[in-house]
């Protein structure tokens, strides 16, 4: 049974939604007219489309397709994961793209960066949750360790800039704020 990896999995899935917690509080500020800081976030879904889009979802989908392989009754919910992983990649990028231009000075609808962010935070906390109630259950009982293993070694298995052992220099202010939010004096995103 494989219990590590969907520890790690939930582990990370916190930490995006607390990432998607500043995204959201942005949006709520932005539509109000408050001023926000696009660079932070411009930082949050660089993150997000650089850990979690390159070895997160890649890694899950590797050990989906394994469940599937072997259990027929969950290649649907397989194939709908797969299909949304690709959705927020591209809602991810769009929203860089659009951060990307706001910090540039670009003229932007603040309607359109609006509804891109939350559509972007809709999704991935749907898609997450759909993960944890339908696949994560079924994999902690039907993969092994040697299923991760593989997967891993299809995939790799990239190191999180942000939570990980060390934080990024690139992502220390989004960190500090993170802990800013929780009440957290931690020095990285472990706790």
């Amino acid at each position: 049974m494989m219990s590590k990896p969907i520890e790690r999995w939930e582990r990370e899935h916190r930490n995006f939604v607390r990432l998607l917690d500043l995204i959201d509080n942005w949006t709520v500020r932005f539509r109000a007219g408050e001023e926000v800081e696009y660079e932070l976030l411009r930082e949050v879904m660089y993150y997000m489309t650089h850990y979690p889009d390159r070895y997160h979802h890649p890694l899950e989908d590797a050990v989906f397709d394994c469940l599937a392989r072997r259990h027929e009754e969950y290649r649907a919910a397989v194939e709908e994961l797969s299909v949304q992983h690709r959705q927020i990649a591209e809602l991810g990028k769009a929203l860089v793209e659009d951060l990307d231009a706001i910090v540039g000075d670009a003229v932007m609808s603040r309607e359109a960066v609006v509804e891109d962010a939350a559509s972007y935070s809709k999704l991935m906390r749907d898609h997450m949750k759909l993960e944890e109630t339908t696949l994560f259950p079924a994999i902690a009982e039907h993969c092994t360790d040697a299923d991760w293993e593989a997967a891993v070694t299809r995939v790799g298995d990239g190191i999180d800039p942000m939570f990980g052992d060390s934080v990024e220099q690139r992502y220390e202010t989004v960190h500090r704020e993170i802990a800013r939010q929780i009440g957290c004096d931690c020095d990285t995103g472990t706790s």
